[in-house]
């Protein structure tokens, strides 16, 4: 009896972790590693705000990556959270700290209202010390429309498949 209880419970772990693995595949796919990088030396930190995609523009989702390096060594540098305020002409579009995730890469995912220059500032902190910030332009285009209805295709495409394949791997292991 405890031996097919392990095993189903099992089986629905290795499923959910598929399905959710396969749902989140488009938004960790495309996080750093097809977009733009903002890099800059600032305080002997490299710091590294990536963006995807790399022409942004209005009306359609990027999403921000930050990273901080020491400068000499490369060596990543701990923090535990980034202040991030985007402005445009001199007025906040949006402002909020980020807390560093347990796993993963720490980011965001932000919808630019129109087209223009922004101004992004990003701070990181460790606790209550700030470690260094760095202030950038941001140029964006006329968009023609959002892309949250591709993303959520592809989220759901992700999802079925992940449902169809922990399903085949349960079925073939019964």
């Amino acid at each position: 009896m405890f031996s097919l209880v392990h095993t189903v419970c099992f089986r629905y772990h290795v499923s959910v972790f598929v399905a959710v693995f396969l749902f989140t595949l488009p938004f960790i796919a495309f996080g750093h590693g097809f977009g733009q990088s903002y890099e800059e030396v600032v305080d002997g930190y490299q710091v590294d705000i990536a963006y995807d995609p790399p022409t942004i523009a209005s009306g359609e989702s990027m999403r921000l990556d930050f990273a901080i390096y020491d400068e000499k060594s490369g060596v990543p540098i701990e923090f535990s959270d980034v202040w991030l305020r985007i402005e445009k002409e001199k007025r906040t579009v949006f402002a909020s700290g980020i807390h560093r995730p347990e796993f993963g890469p720490i980011g965001v995912l932000y919808t630019f209202p129109e087209e223009g220059i922004y101004t992004v500032s990003v701070r990181f902190q460790r606790d209550e010390e700030a470690l260094t910030e760095v202030t950038f332009p941001l140029e964006i285009l006329k968009g023609e429309g959002s892309s949250f209805g591709n993303t959520l295709f592809l989220s759901l495409l992700s999802f079925f498949l992940g449902g169809l394949l922990a399903f085949l791997f349960v079925r073939n292991k019964a």
